[in-house]
């Protein structure tokens, strides 16, 4: 199952207008102003966050 078929259409959308904003506001941030360790953190935080929201749904 791909993460589109596990989530329902509400979080789907949810977490895609996250992802979107998140590499909105930070990845231009981060390009200034490379903290590497600091964005794999945000970077790791959000899959496992994607991966509760979809253990969750099941």
């Amino acid at each position: 199952k791909t993460i589109s078929e596990q989530l329902s259409e509400r979080e789907y959308s949810i977490l895609t207008a996250t992802v979107k904003d998140y590499i909105r506001t930070a990845l231009p941030v981060a390009s200034k102003r490379v903290n590497y360790p600091q964005v794999f953190a945000v970077l790791e935080f959000m899959s496992s966050t994607v991966s509760e929201l979809i253990e969750g749904g099941n």
